[in-house]
């Protein structure tokens, strides 16, 4: 009963959110947030998929700004950053177009690797719990797509993982009901999946764990495929870094990348035709895009700097119909907030 009620409560949600984004964000193309220290700190940048209009959204310079990922809708963003007190690192919202301010919205210890889930109701993110690393799931309660930061609210975060494994790097799927993460439990960091349980999680003993590597090594930093049937990962298994992809229970892992590089940090476009990522096969950090099958690995960034972490920014909701280009093929008429 509860189980059904949860998925009640997501389609709902689904609903007011497709309601309440303009027309003139779901039909725009998709972009990608990604961080770039090319003005000398840390700071979250935004650029179209083929690379051009690059633009700074942070604009910090005593602080450094990193994991970016952005709402549903492509709203507001949510990003880790040094800027906390004695220099720790909290997590923080703010609007995607770069203006307004920020807001913190966590205030412990080691905080990174936001994520949304798909309804834009939660945020699973990493944060140190003793001397390891656990996830939590941060509710934001009156969360609406043109919502004001300020006006965001939030409650006590809920541990869903726990010590003494280091768990890391999570990712919802597309339909909310599961999160991927990289968890050293059984000895070196491997992909696995757990089900999304919020009333009263066993942090111990994780809901529907299903362990998908196996290696002697990392693999780590999962990214789901929008229609939740592959997961991409970055793997060192071959003595590099390469972006792997494999099945949801871990069958056909394949290289994608297959270069002597550094390859890391997949992230699949809204309509799941391409994957970005980011390597230094070119002597420094740049951010990539290859179609899924590996295949026409393309530079888009071309800066002397180090450019990282790239996530695309989907600009539609789960529900709407979305092209191979990750635009909306459906347009929903403007809808009137009070907020």
């Amino acid at each position: 009963m509860t189980a059904n009620i949860n998925q009640l409560i997501i389609v709902i949600n689904v609903l007011i959110c497709t309601l309440l984004i303009p027309s003139y964000v779901q039909s725009a193309s998709p972009k990608i947030l990604f961080v770039s220290d090319r003005e000398n700190s840390k700071d979250i940048w935004t650029m179209k998929s083929d690379g051009q209009e690059p633009k700074n959204l942070t604009k910090t310079r005593k602080t450094n700004e990193e994991t970016p990922t952005a709402s549903p809708g492509g709203i507001h963003m949510t990003f880790s950053s040094d800027g906390g007190a004695n220099k720790a690192r909290w997590i923080y919202i703010m609007s995607l177009d770069g203006k307004g301010k920020r807001r913190n919205v966590t205030e412990g210890a080691g905080e990174t690797n936001p994520v949304w889930s798909p309804t834009g109701t939660e945020i699973a993110y990493t944060a140190l719990a003793g001397n390891s690393l656990s996830i939590y799931i941060l509710s934001v309660w009156n969360w609406e797509p043109r919502i004001n930061v300020k006006a965001i609210e939030m409650v006590e975060p809920v541990n869903i993982t726990g010590p003494p494994s280091t768990d890391t790097h999570p990712a919802w799927s597309p339909d909310g009901t599961k999160i991927a993460f990289s968890s050293n439990r059984d000895g070196d960091l491997e992909i696995h999946t757990m089900d999304v349980v919020l009333d009263d999680p066993d942090a111990d003993n994780p809901p529907g764990l299903l362990q998908l590597t196996k290696n002697e090594v990392v693999d780590w930093q999962p990214s789901w495929s929008p229609d939740g049937t592959k997961i991409a990962f970055s793997s060192k298994r071959d003595g590099n870094w390469e972006i792997y992809v494999m099945d949801i229970d871990g069958q056909n892992q394949v290289n994608l990348t297959n270069n002597p590089a550094s390859d890391q940090n997949p992230s699949w476009s809204p309509g799941g035709a391409k994957i970005a990522f980011s390597s230094n096969r070119d002597g420094n950090r740049e951010i990539y895009v290859m179609d899924i099958d590996g295949q026409n690995q393309v530079n888009l960034t071309n800066n002397p700097a180090k450019d990282i972490t790239p996530i695309w920014l989907s600009q539609v909701l789960p529900g709407q119909s979305v092209d191979s280009d990750g635009k909306s093929a459906t347009s929903w008429g403007k809808i009137k907030s009070n907020k």
